[in-house]
């Protein structure tokens, strides 16, 4: 007996369920911004501020060029929310 697992609280496990019921439906939203093409500068500003949501607290060092060509397209639409 001294072998078997000892039992979560059932309070634990519900939390569990509960966040990974969350990150699943956050990563359903994900991939349908991902996948919806931007039809306007307001679109493409709105996905920028998402890539800023993520982004914030990251400072990844890269010597890619999709990476930076990236950053640099997202700081440049969110400069034109700013403007406009």
């Amino acid at each position: 007996m001294a072998n078997e697992r000892k039992k979560q609280p059932r309070r634990l496990v519900t939390a569990e369920r509960k966040r990974d019921n969350a990150n699943d439906l956050m990563m359903e939203l994900e991939e349908q911004i991902a996948e919806t093409p931007a039809i306007s500068i307001t679109g493409m500003i709105a996905k920028a501020r998402c890539v800023q949501t993520y982004a914030e607290g990251c400072q990844a060092e890269t010597d890619d060029p999709v990476a930076i060509f990236s950053a640099s397209i997202t700081r440049d639409l969110l400069v034109l929310k700013v403007r406009s």
